[in-house]
């Protein structure tokens, strides 16, 4: 009995780290639409044999958790931006109205812009986080 507690706690503590929920995809319908002055960023990462969890900070505000295998996005004034993961990867980008950028984070490694062919196409299947 003890063993089948010690299995269960261990299997909610994996899951904790793992996105579940819709796909991005059964999610479209409930995203609005960009503002014409604004560009959006979806924060993605394509991870979903780790258990893991990260703050995404962008220009220094916490703007969601990004979890492996789930995608959320943050509509931004066009301009210069940073964002930065709670473990340390920076990445700086222009952003311009009316542009949808990418930005792929490597579990443990890198955040990376991704081409939008390339991104549209990656998250589309992943756990849409919301916004």
């Amino acid at each position: 009995m003890i063993r089948l507690h010690i299995t269960m706690i261990l299997s909610l503590f994996l899951l904790w780290g793992c996105a579940s929920g819709p796909t991005l995809a059964e999610s479209e319908s409930g995203i609005p639409s960009l503002a014409p002055s604004n560009g959006r960023v979806f924060i993605y990462s394509v991870d979903s044999d780790e258990a893991w969890r990260t703050d995404i900070l962008v220009d220094g505000q916490n703007v969601g958790v990004l979890v492996a295998g789930g995608v959320f996005f943050k509509d931004l004034p066009a301009g210069a931006h940073g964002i930065d993961s709670g473990l340390g990867q920076h990445l700086e980008f222009q952003l311009f109205a009316g542009e949808t950028r990418y930005v792929k984070w490597v579990s443990g490694t890198s955040l990376l812009l991704i081409h939008p062919d390339q991104g549209s196409q990656e998250i589309r299947s992943l756990v849409y986080l919301g916004r």
